[in-house]
């Protein structure tokens, strides 16, 4: 299996991770101390941003981390492409996310 196609299982992969953790990361971020930290206004669009960036930074130490062990360097280049392709699979499943975050509101 190339190196994209494990980036884009592991994608699949976190995303389903995340809307799993959803209902404990809106009770985690929801707390007054967290509102005062992150002062968001909307803690379900804050949470889809939230989610949105783990899932991507997540997938984006995988891509490295797998091209490490094949034995080179990766460029920012690659990173930046490899993070594009991870954002539109996210992007694909926004509606997911976004139903999850709704149902634990």
């Amino acid at each position: 299996m190339s190196i994209n196609d494990l980036v884009k299982e592991e994608a699949q992969r976190q995303i389903d991770l995340a809307i799993e953790e959803i209902p404990s990361d809106r009770s985690r971020l929801s707390t007054p101390i967290a509102r005062s930290r992150f002062q968001y206004k909307n803690i379900s669009d804050f949470l889809l941003g939230f989610e949105y960036g783990h899932i991507t930074g997540m997938c984006a130490c995988y891509y490295q981390n797998q091209v490490e062990q094949s034995g080179r360097g990766v460029t920012k280049e690659e990173v930046r492409q490899a993070t594009n392709e991870i954002s539109s699979i996210i992007v694909d499943r926004l509606p997911e996310i976004r139903q999850a975050i709704v149902r634990t509101g």
